[in-house]
Formats: structure tokens, sequence, C-alpha cells
């Protein structure tokens, strides 16, 4: 993609990430530290949903380079 298109569209794309959040929080205003304390526990699972997945990406890598390495060797 070319340098300048790419640019602009980020731009926009950050500016309207931005304004959402801080929609976000004026629209939350002092109920802020409630949401956040309830909103801990979506990012754990977040964060477990990412170590699963990785952990599951480097088994297939790691299963799929076993069978690789069998199909190559000759003596079989």
């Amino acid at each position: 993609m070319p340098l300048a298109p790419f640019a602009l569209l980020t731009a926009i794309g950050s500016t309207i990430w931005s304004f959402a959040f801080v929609g976000l929080g004026y629209g939350l205003g002092s109920s802020y530290t409630g949401f956040e304390h309830d909103f801990r526990y979506v990012e754990y699972a977040i964060v477990v949903g990412i170590v699963a997945a990785l952990a599951y990406f480097v088994y297939r890598r790691i299963a799929v380079a076993k069978v690789a390495s069998r199909a190559d060797d000759s003596s079989r």
C-alpha cells in the first residue's frame, strides 16, 4: 500500500479510536472506577485466550515439523 493513503487512513482510524475512548471516559465520569474494576475480569479472560491461542499455534507448528521431518526421512 502506498505511504500517503496508509498514513491518511491510519490517522483517520486513530482519531476515531481516540474520540471513542474520550467519549467513553466522559460518559462514565466518576463511575469509571467501578467500571474499570468490573472490566478487569474481561481483561483476564482476554489474556488467557491469547495465551491459549499462542500455545495452540506453537503446538501445531511443532506437530507439523515432526510430521515433515518424518516425511523427509528416507530410511523408513
